[in-house]
């Protein structure tokens, strides 16, 4: 069969790139309106003068100084201060460094580069001034101004070690340390890292007579050989610190020391009006005492994305290009992010006028248009049903469903679409399959009971069982892992003739059976399942802190310890022959931090405490916190799993990784899916109608020039590349030829193909007739063998997942050279396209003319009418191919090779 690589008029669509970028919220409003000059509290001194205005600030509207009120407490204590423009389209500017300040107490204080720096006790104000604007006033208190200058080990030694990397993975924070000096990761650990610095390797790190010759500071500032090069220099700030600590003494925590509760970053959502622009970050640290302090000096930044902004070591944000990033700030184990938006310089002439469908669409609208894009227009019918048919069930619709939908002149003809789509059974065989991806049920993990866990989905999805119920059956799941009885002969033949064996068995089939305890087959180890329980059903990733606290969220090793402990006397027992058998052992021994060994008591991630009856099982306790409509992560998690299955990346993005410097790209719509999904009592199929039916969902995937690089905010449908099931169903679709069933492998419909599957297993979820992939939810990876190809090499090729890790990057759509071999000149596209009583062979042999012809495959591959140029560009291949079914071929093959057809768009 000639290929033939481009058919001229063929919509190619190009890949799209899918970024994952942490995105802002809406722009912050200025809080408290600008007052004229005249009105400002006098007497006043200008401590600040400022610089020439850019010519794009002059619309500025509003000036706020922030934060709007602090405290200087001893000497050493300074207040970085950012003064923020508010221009007339909402957007913000730093301009900082454009205003005159002026401060009404000149002796109390000095500012210097947007700094305050104390100098007696008392209170004062500052104004901003700009133009014909004055800022509302901040005022502030100094206290302890002449006392004598201390240094906090915790509070002000800690953090030189962290900025300067001395801790990190790379340096002495590894497992191992580095040079015979280990200190905690990330500083977690301030007592261990005292005892490490000032008295282990006999005292040599701090020299109490000559501070300044402490082998901790020769070996940071390059006075002697360092392998970690030069932390710091001679004459800084941080070396002035090291030495006044070690001159003190070198003490270490004292008992009452107020430690850091949380931080709070400076502007939090700033929305810069352009690229190439500067935005200072101000960092407060809240004190355990209810003090604050300025530690945005000693705060650790970094970038989600530097191609749209990058962040200095001292907070400094530097924008390059339209887009939306997060800059996330670190201080002594707390985090707090700044939702960077870079607005583009284009601007829409006027606002889009579009129809909302529902409340989807009033948040995504709001956002886009603040962020000075314009929507895409909605999709064609063609493109709909396509779109719906294939992110709903699978697979794309057939020639007669296309044509019905076609001639519907109903007006509300996509909402009766949408419910159609739902209530089919294709539906639930798809949403079968991508909730076993999600459970991870691998034939390989839970065995015998793969068929079983396969079918207790699928009923959970036919029943549309409310989710909050199903879940919490699958957290508290005990039981045989399997229906059927197990016999003697299922043991190994070493162990059939073992004096207990049929004990044994008995005892097994005694246990009542139970599919959802498939769930603890998968993750044994309590440990195990408090990671995959805590990233599958509520979007967080606490795998970190089992080693050691996060180093990007709140969580330390106390939270991951106290989940874990919910599953303490978890036993799970079974083999390859043996079914699993799943019990609470309610005598084991209490859950312990490694760290510490000290036993801890059951606690869920946000503190509600939790009443935990004696001799009951810790699960149902945290199944039903789990499930609570308070929960701040449960409803938000599955909500943004069902949107991100829908635009190819959810509103949090990975869809499992739920944290505070990882920010909803639109927190508003989150909050708005989630309130909606609880109201509806957990009805999964509820959230599906309300994203199938919005406007957002139904806009077109060509962008316009307002949209074009969006990739995070939903003003145009993305194009993704189909599933490896879907393509792979696709296909059966367009040419007629299916896995099992008359006609299959081209043989006749009195002899169809059976295919086979590794070691004679594979597990349907329904009775009857397979005819597609995705009816086989729990097919072992690599073992299904169609007549004429392997079914299950084509699916791994496409990125089937192995199902062997929680996270939902394990299934790939990524391209690579055995993907365009498999469609190129791969067994099973060929076999379709050539099988005798397929699609296209009973085309070729068929009397209707080209055009017509022409027209039945456009709508069976591609799901839509040929154009007139391809019309005519097909015919002619057709003419002028040796035969009439090798021209007929060959247009096929073309299409099913197309990026129109591989992508769902």
């Amino acid at each position: 069969m000639t290929k033939h690589f481009v058919l001229s008029g063929a919509l190619l669509l190009g890949t799209s790139v899918f970024g994952f970028q942490a995105a802002t919220a809406a722009p912050q409003k200025a809080t408290r309106k600008p007052v004229a000059a005249a009105k400002a509290k006098a007497p006043v001194r200008p401590v600040a003068k400022a610089t020439a205005l850019p010519a794009e600030l002059k619309d500025v509207v509003g000036l706020d100084i922030a934060p709007a009120s602090f405290q200087l407490d001893g000497p050493r204590a300074v207040q970085h201060l950012v003064v923020i423009g508010t221009l007339k389209d909402g957007a913000t500017a730093d301009v900082t460094d454009h205003v005159t300040l002026a401060l009404d107490q000149p002796k109390l204080a000095k500012v210097v580069d947007g700094v305050v720096h104390p100098l007696a006790d008392g209170k004062a104000q500052l104004t901003a001034k700009l133009g014909k604007l004055t800022s509302p006033v901040a005022g502030f208190t100094v206290v302890n101004a002449k006392l004598p200058a201390t240094v906090d080990f915790n509070n002000d030694v800690m953090p030189i070690l962290a900025k300067t990397g001395c801790n990190s993975t790379a340096c002495h924070g590894s497992p191992a340390g580095k040079g015979g000096f280990k200190l905690s990761l990330f500083g977690y650990e301030p007592e261990l890292d005292h005892v490490a610095i000032v008295k282990d390797g006999e005292g040599k790190r701090v020299n109490a007579k000559d501070p300044a010759q402490s082998l901790l500071l020769q070996k940071a500032t390059l006075a002697t050989p360092h392998a970690g090069g030069m932390r710091f220099k001679k004459d800084s700030k941080d070396c002035a610190t090291l030495v006044s600590w070690i001159k003190d003494g070198a003490q270490g925590m004292g008992e009452f020391e107020a430690r850091v509760k949380s931080i709070e970053v400076i502007p939090d959502q700033p929305w810069i009006p352009a690229p190439n622009r500067k935005q200072r970050l101000a960092v407060t640290a809240l004190m355990s005492d209810g003090s604050t302090r300025d530690v945005t000096d000693k705060a650790i930044y970094s970038s989600n994305d530097d191609a749209i902004a990058e962040v200095s070591d001292a907070g400094l944000v530097t924008t390059r290009r339209a887009g939306e990033t997060a800059v996330m700030v670190r201080f002594l184990g707390q985090v707090a992010v700044s939702r960077v938006a870079v607005l583009p310089t284009l601007k829409p002439q006027a606002a889009a006028q579009v129809a909302k469908h529902n409340y989807i669409d009033d948040h995504v609208l709001a956002k886009v248009q603040k962020l000075r894009m314009t929507p895409s227009e909605l999709c064609t019918d063609e493109e709909f049903i396509r779109r719906a048919t294939l992110d709903v069930c699978g697979i794309i619709p057939s020639p007669e469903e296309m044509h019905a939908f076609m001639t519907d002149r109903r007006s509300d003809k996509r909402a009766r679409l949408v419910d159609q789509l739902l209530e089919r059974e294709e539906f639930v065989d798809f949403w079968t399959v991508r909730w076993n991806d999600i459970l991870r049920n691998n034939p390989r993990t839970t065995r015998s009971g793969a068929g079983a866990y396969a079918t207790w989905i699928r009923t959970q999805l036919a029943k549309n069982r409310p989710y909050d119920e199903w879940v919490r059956d699958l957290v508290t799941a005990t039981g045989r892992a399997t229906e059927g009885q197990i016999t003697i002969d299922q043991l190994p033949r070493n162990q059939q003739d073992r004096p207990g064996a049929q004990r044994l068995v008995d005892q097994v089939n005694r246990v009542e059976p139970n599919a959802a305890a498939n769930y603890f087959s998968v993750s044994k180890d309590p440990l195990d399942v408090t990671s995959a329980t805590s990233q599958i059903f509520l979007g967080v990733r606490i795998e970190c802190a089992r080693c050691h606290n996060h180093p990007f969220e709140k969580w330390t090793q106390n939270d991951y310890y106290g989940l874990a402990a919910f599953f303490k006397g978890l036993q799970v027992r079974g083999n390859a022959q043996v079914a699993a058998v799943v019990a609470i052992n309610e005598r084991s021994p209490e859950m312990r931090n490694p760290k510490t060994n000290e036993a801890v008591a059951p606690q869920v991630l946000d503190l509600t405490e939790i009443k935990v009856e004696r001799g009951a099982d810790r699960r149902t306790a945290l199944a039903e916190w789990m499930t609570s409509p308070k929960n701040p992560w449960f409803a938000k998690s599955a909500v943004n799993r069902l949107w991100s299955h829908y635009f190819g990346r959810g509103i949090v993005e990975p869809v499992d990784d739920f944290r505070v410097t990882n920010p909803a790209s639109n927190p508003e719509l989150l909050d708005a899916l989630a309130r909606e999904f609880v109201d509806r009592k957990f009805d999964l199929k509820a959230v599906h109608r309300s994203i199938l039916n919005s406007r957002t969902y139904q806009q077109s995937s060509r962008p316009n020039q307002y949209n074009a690089t969006d990739t995070a905010n939903f003003a145009r449908f993305y194009p993704k590349r189909l599933m490896a099931e879907q393509i792979f169903d696709s296909i059966s679709q367009a040419t007629d030829i299916w896995l099992l069933g008359p006609g299959a492998g081209g043989r006749r419909p009195n002899r169809p193909a059976q295919p086979q599957f590794a070691g004679g297993r594979y597990m349907p979820a329904v009775s009857g007739e397979v005819k597609r992939v995705m009816q086989i939810p729990a097919l072992i990876p690599g073992g299904a063998r169609g007549a004429g190809g392997t079914v299950g090499q084509f699916l791994d090729t496409f990125g089937k997942p192995k199902r062997e890790v929680v996270c939902e990057c394990e299934r790939s759509d990524d391209g690579n050279v055995g993907q365009a071999l498999a469609l190129i000149n791969g067994e099973e596209v060929n076999r379709k396209i050539s099988a005798p009583f397929g699609r296209i062979q009973r085309l070729a042999r068929g009397t209707k003319p080209d055009p017509e012809m022409v027209e039945e495959i456009y709508l069976a591959i591609l799901s839509r009418r040929p154009t007139p140029v391809e019309v005519n560009d097909a015919s002619t291949l057709i003419r002028t191919a040796k035969s009439r079914p090798e021209g007929v071929e060959d247009l096929s093959w073309s299409l099913l090779n197309s990026r129109e057809f591989l992508f769902n768009h």
